[in-house]
C-alpha cells in the first residue's frame, strides 16, 4: 500500500491517527444529521490497513481529531 491508496470510500474522513502498533487507523468522520435543517456532527472509527473494516466508536457527543495513548497497567 502506498500513500495515495484510499482506506475509506468517503470524502468526509478526516484526521487519521495511526496505532502504535501500525495495525489500525482511527479518524473523524462527518455525518449527516439525521434531522435535514441541522448541521453535520463528526463522529470516530477505526480501521484496519486494508479498510475491509470500518467500526464507528460510539460516543454520546461529536468526536474529533482522536489520538492514541498508552495505558500502564
Amino acid at each position: 500500500m502506498c500513500s495515495s491508496d484510499l482506506l475509506t470510500n468517503s470524502y468526509k474522513d478526516d484526521t487519521p491517527s495511526w496505532a502504535p502498533n501500525s495495525k489500525f487507523i482511527i479518524f473523524t468522520r462527518m455525518n449527516p444529521h439525521k434531522n435535514n435543517y441541522k448541521s453535520n456532527y463528526s463522529s470516530l472509527y477505526i480501521t484496519n490497513l486494508n479498510g475491509d473494516l470500518v467500526k464507528k466508536i460510539d460516543s454520546e457527543y461529536d468526536a474529533s481529531d482522536a489520538d492514541w495513548i498508552k495505558i500502564n497497567f
